[in-house]
């Protein structure tokens, strides 16, 4: 006879996130690199960067996810950046003593101005009229995920080291690039894909 109670947990793993987590199409990732023990479940927040109902819901259910990653979507930037991080900071905390274990993902990066006007309307926006571009505020809230994680020894999910040009050149890849500077086309989604495993090692199960 199976001893039922001896047998493994299967693993289950919410992504919280927009138009990019909905298009990753996430719930098939275990099929697709072969995580036989993990569920992934997706809940679309597309309208706010505030995730605080999605996650109070979560919370509020009699079985609890073992992971909560909240991804958020370059398109709510720029904004009230330090508002954003006193949100997440507030989304972690009520996790935790919820007994869930909370992932920040950084944010996918635009990609370059294609046009050369589009390119001079960026530089007079950050150098005459000193306002921080999207780019700049997305860049600035993935380095504040980075070492907000780091300080309380949380595993992050680094979305945008994956999607790239590189560590210099912090804008999205050209090469993945839908075609409209924010989403991303199938290789993109490829190339999330190829960072799970070493992030679902790192969460050390």
């Amino acid at each position: 006879m199976i001893n039922v109670e001896a047998m493994p947990k299967e693993k289950e793993i919410v992504l919280i996130g927009a138009s990019i987590g909905r298009a990753w199409h996430i719930q098939g990732l275990p099929k697709r690199k072969n995580f036989p023990e993990v569920r992934f479940e997706y809940i679309g927040v597309f309208d706010t960067f505030d995730k605080t109902q999605a996650i109070q819901k979560i919370m509020n259910r009699t079985i609890k996810p073992d992971v909560v990653i909240i991804k958020e979507c370059s398109i709510f930037f720029p904004g009230p950046l330090e508002q954003f991080k006193k949100l997440a900071a507030g989304w972690i905390e009520a996790l935790q003593q919820a007994g869930i274990r909370p992932v920040l993902a950084t944010i996918v990066p635009v990609a370059k101005p294609r046009s050369i006007s589009a390119r001079g309307r960026e530089w007079i926006r950050e150098n005459i009229l000193r306002r921080e571009s999207r780019i700049e505020q997305v860049l600035s809230y993935n380095e504040w995920v980075r070492k907000f994680s780091r300080d309380r020894g949380l595993v992050a999910l680094d979305l945008e080291q994956a999607v790239r040009v590189s560590e210099r050149d912090r804008y999205m890849r050209p090469d993945v690039d839908m075609g409209d500077r924010i989403h991303l086309n199938e290789r993109g989604y490829i190339l999330l894909d190829a960072i799970m495993p070493r992030f679902y090692h790192d969460l050390k199960f």
